[in-house]
């Protein structure tokens, strides 16, 4: 369990962060937040933020995804004197009364987002962990937010943006995802207006399809990150990225004999791998790990068990008689030359008796 002081998970302080943020969560240099800080009756100078607007300003959707994904934040659920007392000051509005309310220290909130929470914050300059920023690899002074509206010369924040009631909603009507993407950037489609005409259809046409094939790449290229689901807190990735089978070999080590003869000499020759000394082939295992792939990605899971264990498409092999027989001629041998590849790819594995090298056990009933 994280010892809490202050309403704060204790971790260990930075002294550059130090120089940035006091012990109750004002900013210095000049710096203020993106949302709204206040104090809470009975907790002295010490400045919190309502769970929900933090959230909302690094792009989650509700406060319980928020501390979710960020271990080091401590949720405080206030009591029923503080809520009246927030009310009273129109922090919160009077239909808020019975609900359970959730606050954060703000400093916890700086130190754990640094630049993010900061008005026009910059990578480094305004993050509190300045070392993790840097090896992270962070341009000193860039926007943390480039895509941040910030206000003009004379013009305040709008921090109400971030507010519930006051329709900070609007914030989501992009049809973006409930968590942030990985770099931090929620972006959004910009739609481009042009005039088809009889001379530039089949150009906007191309640019179209090359413009929706770079979103599809785009796409699949995160999924190989992996995708974040909410409801089971797990990030799942694509099926094809899953082993499905396993076998165990046992080679023959005899070609590494100096005394095996020539043949076994020309064996050895070939392989770009060192000899394995003796005392390492008697006294260790020695495994070497060999991946393969099947030839179509479209290819059912392989060995005779594979049927029960597959949940996706059945492949090839599943084709019925009655459709295979509405087939032109030289699409049914492809079909059937198709065939032959999966069974031929299936029938070389085995089930997890012979693959998974099970020795057959002696059962003696004698004592």
């Amino acid at each position: 369990m994280a010892n809490v002081k202050d309403d704060e998970i204790e971790l260990p302080d930075d002294p550059e962060g130090e120089t940035k943020v006091n012990k109750n969560g004002i900013l210095l240099g000049g710096r203020e937040y993106k949302v709204r800080v206040f104090t809470i009756s009975g907790k002295g100078d010490r400045l919190y933020m309502l769970s929900t607007e933090p959230a909302r300003c690094i792009g989650f959707r509700d406060s319980y995804l928020f501390f979710q994904k960020h271990k080091t934040l401590w949720k405080i659920i206030l009591t029923e004197e503080a809520k009246r007392d927030l009310i009273e000051r129109s922090l919160i509005p009077h239909s808020y009364k019975g609900r359970a309310i959730g606050v954060v220290t703000a400093r916890s909130v700086f130190r754990e987002f640094g630049a993010k929470i900061i008005i026009g914050g910059r990578k480094v300059i305004d993050d509190y962990q300045t070392a993790a920023a840097r090896a992270k690899g962070d341009i000193e002074g860039e926007l943390a937010v480039p895509e941040d509206k910030l206000p003009g010369e004379g013009d305040a924040y709008d921090k109400n943006r971030f507010v519930a009631w006051h329709g900070a909603s609007s914030v989501y009507h992009t049809g973006g995802p409930s968590v942030p993407l990985p770099n931090g950037k929620i972006i959004e489609g910009k739609k481009r207006k042009v005039t088809v005409t009889g001379s530039n259809w089949m150009l906007e046409h191309a640019r179209e399809a090359s413009r929706f094939n770079t979103s599809i790449a785009l796409t699949r290229r995160q999924n190989l990150e992996g995708v974040y689901d909410p409801h089971t807190n797990v990030l799942q990735y694509p099926r094809i990225m899953q082993p499905t089978h396993a076998r165990w070999e046992t080679c023959d080590t005899s070609c590494y004999s100096p005394s095996a003869g020539s043949i076994d000499e020309d064996r050895r020759s070939d392989s770009k791998f060192p000899r394995i000394p003796s005392i390492l082939e008697r006294n260790f295992l020695i495994a070497d790990t060999y991946f393969l792939s099947p030839p179509v990605t479209s290819f059912a899971i392989p060995g005779p068990d594979g049927d029960v264990l597959d949940v996706g498409p059945p492949g090839l092999a599943a084709t019925s008689e009655n459709d295979a027989a509405t087939m032109p001629f030289d699409c049914r041998r492809a079909l059937e030359s198709a065939q032959q590849e999966a069974m031929k790819w299936k029938s070389f594995w085995k089930g997890e008796g012979v693959d998974g090298a099970r020795t057959q056990l002696r059962i003696s009933y004698n004592q």
